[in-house]
């Protein structure tokens, strides 16, 4: 019983992280970046890629089975890359008034 309540908390704990990890990434990204005024586009577009791929390493380790994996990477990407760009700017505008 003990091992299927952990297996239970790993996979909560993996869709857990694909879900929240990318944006908690970000935002501690642009908390540090934007402290000093010298960060670049380059930072940025890095910090967004590492954020997706932390998420998507968490979903990989979540997927049952092999075949569905690269499917499932594929869609979580374009979703998340979506989600936290959007997340991106509007966390800019709010926190450091930097609107477009």
């Amino acid at each position: 019983m003990a091992a299927s309540l952990d297996s239970v908390v790993v996979r909560r704990a993996l869709l857990g992280g694909a879900l929240v990890l990318p944006f908690i990434v970000v935002a501690a990204y642009l908390l540090i970046s934007r402290q000093d005024l010298e960060f670049s586009a380059a930072g940025d577009y890095l910090a967004l890629f590492i954020a997706i791929g932390m998420g998507a390493v968490c979903l990989w380790h979540f997927a049952g089975h092999a075949q569905w994996r690269p499917i499932a990477i594929i869609l979580y990407s374009l979703v998340c890359f979506a989600a936290v760009l959007m997340f991106f700017f509007s966390f800019v505008c709010a926190v450091f008034e930097e609107c477009l």
